[in-house]
Parts: structure tokens; C-alpha cells; sequence
């Protein structure tokens, strides 16, 4: 009965009150789109991407997207737009998921932001600190680096110039390493002392932060059970598309878990097992920051350690969407 009411309420007015979003965070398979159709289906919500892999096109399995029966399920946005060559910084993603917002709000709709990037959410929510964009010279050159000499090659040289920051980033975080040695290069500036610049670009909203905390053995069971069904559904023939298709080996879209091992099975660098084996490690590992963020950096107003959990007080979520 509470299900019905909260539907009937939030539909009963052509706009909300005031300015409100959904955030659901969670690691990677823990049932995020699941409860997000949910959410979206009982309280007149639309999806929005919350996560860095999800916005390439021609990467369905490999970054879990939803499937096209999920996708019918609900309205969803910022998924599967961006081609595999372009990369999509912090900054355009916010620009574009406000602009969103605005769409949604003017439906007299309410966002729901969904996904396991938690960084894209806290500068969603919070703002950013200025920083420049990397021009394509520094970064090309740095993620070369990083393939032909490893990304602690580039974590040493970046203790050298920001040891703060050194501290902060894990020796084979890619993408982080070669973002504040990148800054280093181009201002002189480090990324610490651009962290300590003001923030900007906040949203202006009510937000209702949810998360799904499942237990950790449950999870990574689901972990390697999704990649045998990612292989069913033909992830091996969407690796071999990238190839075809001459993908750069560099690009940002290829940072997801898997892909890069799965591209060198495909060349025939490594067994098939030695890819799965590599890809459910990463996985694994990936989760883990993902708890660690849920714990450590994402202060949620309610954690549910399942769906069905999550679908049992709808209410709670209920009187935020309806409290005026």
C-alpha cells in the first residue's frame, strides 16, 4: 500500500515541489540497476549514468550496461553515447548530467543518478576545484608511458613533484597517476595545491543519498557467475569488434575491468584463463575501493545491504520524495 501511495503522490503533481535527486551508489554487481528501475518505475523517476564506463558506445557487455528489457524498463540517460576514441572528464559529465536534471525537473520528474563512479557524485554534489583540461599531447604521451613502462614508473616521478598526492593515489591507479603528473606538466602547479583552490559547481538540490552494502562473499560469487554470463551473451565477439575497429589501445573507455585482458587473449599475449582469472581479480579489487568509498567518502542517508532490503522500506524514501 505504501508502494501505491508514494506512485500516486508522485504523480499527482506536474512538478515536485522542490529541487530533489536520488544518488545509489554500490559496488560494481551488487543490483544497483535493478533497484534504480525500481525507484524509478514506483516513484516517477528517471535513470541517469552514474558511472565512467557506461557512457561508451559499443561496450554493453564489458561494462555491465543495462540490458535492452532494463533499458525498456524505465527512462534512462547518459548511457551509450560517447564514441570508444573520445575520453569524458569529471567536468563535461557534471555540465551534462545538470543539464539533464533540468530536463527532468521540468517534467515534474525526479532524478535518479545511478552508479559506482562515487567521484563523479561527490563533485556532482559538492562541486570541484578548478583544474585545467590536459591537452591531447600530455596525455597521449603519459598513457604510453604507462603501457610500455607501467604506471609506477609514473607514480615515482609523481612522488618526485607532488608527494602528497603520491600518498594519496595507488601505483597502478592509471588514470589518477597520469591526471596529476599531466597537471604538474602543463601548469607547474600540483594537483594538491589545485585541490586546495575553492570549490565550484555544486548542485543546487535536495538529494537523498541510498546505497546497496552487500555482504562480500555474496558479491563476488555474483562476480564470477556475471562473467560466465557475460561470455554467453558474446563478450568475446564484442572484444573482437574493438580490434577490429582499431581502438586505441589507450584510450579511456578501455580503462574497464576486463577489457584490456581481454584484448590481449585476443591477440593471443595470454591463455583465456589468465584473462579470466586477471579480470575477476580486478573486479574484485575494483569493489573493494568501491566499499572503501561507500564507507569512507559517501556519507549515505540509508544503506541496504540488498534490493529486496531496499524494496522493503520504500516509505523511507517515499516521505523524501513527497515532503514538501
Amino acid at each position: 500500500m505504501v508502494a501505491i501511495n508514494c506512485l500516486l503522490l508522485s504523480k499527482r503533481s506536474k512538478k515536485l515541489s522542490n529541487r530533489k535527486a536520488i544518488f545509489l551508489f554500490g559496488p560494481t554487481a551488487s543490483g544497483k540497476t535493478s533497484l534504480a528501475i525500481f525507484l524509478a518505475q514506483k516513484l516517477n523517476g528517471v535513470i541517469i549514468n552514474a558511472d565512467s564506463r557506461q557512457v561508451y558506445k559499443d561496450m554493453p557487455i564489458i561494462t555491465a550496461m543495462p540490458t535492452a528489457d532494463e533499458f525498456a524498463a524505465a527512462d534512462h540517460r547518459l548511457f551509450d553515447f560517447l564514441n570508444l576514441n573520445e575520453k569524458i572528464t569529471v567536468e563535461k559529465y557534471v555540465n551534462l548530467v545538470k543539464a539533464e536534471m533540468l530536463d527532468i525537473w521540468s517534467q515534474g520528474q525526479l532524478p535518479i543518478l545511478c552508479g559506482g563512479t562515487g567521484f563523479y557524485m561527490k563533485v556532482l554534489e559538492e562541486g570541484i576545484a578548478p583544474l585545467p583540461a590536459l591537452n591531447d599531447h600530455i596525455l597521449n604521451t603519459l598513457n604510453k608511458q604507462s603501457l610500455e613502462m607501467g604506471t609506477p614508473y609514473l607514480h615515482q616521478q609523481l612522488a618526485t613533484v607532488d608527494p602528497a598526492m603520491a600518498t594519496k593515489l595507488k601505483e597502478n591507479d592509471t588514470q589518477r597517476v597520469v591526471r596529476a603528473l599531466g597537471v604538474y606538466q602543463q601548469t607547474k602547479k600540483t594537483m594538491s595545491e589545485w585541490q586546495k583552490m575553492p570549490k565550484q559547481g555544486g548542485l543546487d538540490a535536495q538529494i537523498l543519498k541510498l546505497a546497496l552494502n552487500p555482504d562480500r562473499e555474496w558479491l563476488y560469487n555474483r562476480i564470477h557467475k556475471r562473467y560466465d554470463v557475460m561470455v554467453e551473451m558474446g563478450l568475446m565477439d564484442e572484444i573482437k569488434s574493438l580490434i577490429n575497429n582499431d581502438v586505441d589501445a589507450c584510450a579511456h573507455a578501455l580503462q574497464s575491468c576486463g577489457a584490456k585482458d581481454l584484448l590481449a587473449y585476443q591477440k593471443g599475449e595470454i591463455t583465456e584463463a589468465q584473462a579470466k582469472e586477471s579480470i575477476l581479480q580486478s573486479t574484485r579489487n575494483y569493489a573493494k575501493r568501491q566499499f572503501t568509498w561507500l564507507k569512507g567518502q559517501y556519507n549515505a542517508d540509508l544503506i541496504f545491504e540488498s534490493v529486496a532490503d531496499a524494496q522493503s522500506q520504500l516509505g523511507q524514501i517515499c516521505n523524501f520524495v513527497n515532503k514538501s
